[in-house]
């Protein structure tokens, strides 16, 4: 079992949930919301251990993950970990930047690399 960590994810939509900033090094959970039918790549992220919705994360880092959750790639929760406050622009929702965590078996290594370099993602992997 390999433990994967995924850096420079960002969160989004916070204030949308009643509050405009996740706890920075606080620990969140990841859980793909696949019967959506406007976006069935979301990926939201809840409050741990209380299970409420607080952001989702940004559509192309989403789309990246939930492709990892199809492929059964991801064994186990997806824990999510805010790294800095949240960026506030002119005219865009604040977004945050984000680290993420899960285990993957270790035959599923190079099929999780493959993956992240066809969507530019930087991976690493840690025992």
């Amino acid at each position: 079992m390999k433990k994967v960590i995924i850096e420079g994810l960002y969160a989004v939509g916070m204030h949308h949930h009643g509050q405009r900033a996740l706890q920075v090094a606080a620990q969140y959970s990841g859980k793909p919301e696949t019967e959506k039918s406007f976006d069935r790549h979301a990926i939201a992220i809840h409050a741990h251990p209380s299970d409420r919705l607080c952001a989702y994360l940004r559509r192309q880092d989403a789309l990246f993950i939930s492709e990892l959750h199809r492929l059964n790639f991801i064994d186990g929760h997806i824990l999510i970990k805010p790294k800095f406050e949240p960026v506030f622009r002119a005219r865009v929702s604040p977004s945050q930047r984000c680290n993420l965590g899960f285990y993957a078996k270790d035959e599923h290594v190079a099929s999780i690399q493959k993956c992240a370099r066809n969507h530019g993602m930087l991976v690493r992997f840690a025992d």
